[in-house]
C-alpha cells in the first residue's frame, strides 16, 4: 500500500537537529539587558534628577534583574517561586546573590561580585554622562 502513512518524520528521515532550548537563549538576553536597562536608567537620572526618575529607575533596574533570575533557574532547570518577584524587590542585593548561589554554586558568588562591579561602574558612566546632557 502506497498511500498516506502516519508515520513520524523524524523517525523516517532520520534525526532532526535539535532546536536550541529557548530558556538559555532568553537568559542570556535578559543578562545583557540588566545592563542596558542600567545605562539608560543612569542616562536618565544623569539628565533629570528627581525623585520619580530615581523611583523609576530602581523599580526598572530590580525588575530586570528579577526577571533574569526567573530565566536563569528555567534554563538550569529549577523552579523559580513566584514569591522570589516579592522578595528581589525589599532585599534585592541579597536575593540575587542567593538565587546565583543556588543555581551556580560559589562561581555565583564570583559572578555576582564581577557583575555587581560592572553594573556599578555602566551606571556611575552613564550617570555622568547623563548630568552632562543637562546642560
Amino acid at each position: 500500500m502506497h498511500g498516506w502513512t502516519a508515520a513520524d518524520p523524524v523517525v523516517t528521515h532520520g534525526e532532526a537537529d535539535p532546536q536550541p532550548d529557548w530558556s538559555v537563549r532568553y537568559a542570556r538576553l535578559a543578562g545583557y539587558a540588566i545592563y542596558a536597562v542600567t545605562v539608560l536608567a543612569g542616562l536618565m537620572v544623569g539628565a533629570a534628577p528627581s525623585d520619580g526618575t530615581q523611583v523609576l529607575a530602581a523599580v526598572a533596574i530590580i525588575w530586570s534583574m528579577s526577571f533574569f533570575c526567573a530565566l536563569d533557574a528555567r534554563a538550569h532547570g529549577l523552579v523559580f517561586v513566584q514569591s522570589f518577584w516579592r522578595l528581589s524587590s525589599i532585599g534585592w542585593p541579597i536575593s540575587i546573590l542567593c538565587h546565583l548561589l543556588r543555581v551556580r554554586g560559589k562561581r555565583g558568588a564570583l559572578k555576582f561580585a564581577l557583575h555587581g562591579a560592572l553594573l556599578s561602574f555602566c551606571a556611575g558612566t552613564s550617570v555622568a554622562i547623563g548630568s552632562l546632557l543637562e546642560h
